[in-house]
């Protein structure tokens, strides 16, 4: 009798598990009640499959397939990625073709290891051959960072960025638990504290940055190696809003070389909203202070600032009081001296 079992093939002796058989009875309902669907999956199974956390609270379905089938499953991929993500509502999709890897002979062994059983073959076969479908690689970096540990850095084809983008961050953490690699993401753009997780909107923000790093030629060497450690999303008068970007405080000077040009182009990804980065006032330069203190003791400070940079900073003023305001719990007036006339 033909039953999901039949939509499962593991080695011998092995059992599927539990969340294996209902992937296979996932399939198995695609194959019969899904027009579309049936009749390219009539001859189509699954070796393993196996849930993954990843960053947060979203979770990820890695579906092993047999390598010989993997051209079969291409032909449905998108949409049988689709389907079975409405299955496992809230759960990101991965199809793999199952790769074994051979241990390298004995010394003075005869035998020969095929070049595709190889653990170097097996891991590139994985990200070129399959792991992010439908987007193919149209472009590899590899860095290495100072404590000699590689990232590699992989440039999808944007042709097929709306079936793919929001599983970026799903696709280097796969990666990871399968090879034991690191991909560079919108995710290395930001470093929280430990046991922290970046909000939604940190998200958004470490990919304006991650962006910019990777399509702005003007800000792209001077972005490698920088990153946040947290931004906020703060209401200013009237409906104006402020995007408060935190950065290490050791990173400050090299923030600073590009200070204009990067808050100019994160303005335009987050429109209607000031960004404030680094430090509140920045370009601009303190050339006064003046303390008043009002009737009921409480404090005011009047900050002036050199009007050198006046064009680049005399629309947040408001939001430079604010801003300042909700970091501190003190008022703050910024404003530029007073030039005397002839």
């Amino acid at each position: 009798m033909y039953t999901a079992r039949k939509k499962i093939q593991k080695e011998k002796g092995l059992e599927p598990s539990e969340f294996e058989d209902s992937v296979a009875q996932a399939f198995f309902d695609l194959e019969n009640g899904n027009q579309e669907l049936k009749s390219e999956l009539k001859d189509l199974y699954i070796n393993n499959a196996v849930q993954m956390d990843i960053a947060g609270n979203r979770k990820a379905v890695v579906i092993h397939v047999p390598y010989r089938l993997r051209k079969a499953f291409k032909k449905i991929h998108v949409r049988l990625v689709r389907e079975l993500e409405k299955k496992f509502s809230g759960k990101d999709v991965v199809i793999v073709a199952t790769r074994r890897i051979v241990r390298p002979p004995k010394k003075g062994s005869a035998v020969q290891r095929p070049r595709t059983r190889t653990l170097t073959a097996v891991h590139d076969g994985i990200l070129y051959l399959g792991g992010f479908y439908p987007a193919e690689i149209v472009g590899k970096r590899i860095r290495y960072r100072l404590d000699g540990a590689k990232v590699i850095k992989i440039f999808l084809d944007p042709k097929e960025r709306n079936n793919t983008e929001y599983k970026l961050e799903t696709f280097s953490a796969v990666y990871r638990r399968l090879c034991g690699k690191d991909m560079y993401t919108a995710r290395k753009k930001i470093q929280k504290e430990k046991g922290l997780e970046p909000s939604e909107f940190e998200d958004s923000v470490a990919q304006a940055f991650f962006d910019l790093e990777n399509g702005n030629q003007e800000l792209k060497s001077e972005l490698k190696d920088l990153y946040i450690n947290n931004a906020v999303q703060m209401d200013i008068a009237g409906n104006r809003k402020a995007v408060v970007i935190h950065v290490p405080y050791r990173l400050r000077k090299a923030f600073k070389k590009i200070h204009v040009r990067l808050v100019r182009e994160l303005e335009k990804k987050f429109s209607g909203k000031d960004v404030i980065l680094e430090d509140v006032v920045y370009p601009a330069e303190i050339v006064g202070k003046r303390i008043r203190y009002r009737l009921d003791g409480a404090k005011v400070i009047k900050i002036f600032l050199d009007p050198k940079e006046r064009n680049n900073t005399e629309y947040k003023l408001e939001t430079f009081s604010a801003v300042y305001r909700r970091l501190c719990g003190k008022d703050v007036a910024f404003e530029y001296p007073m030039t005397e006339t002839a």
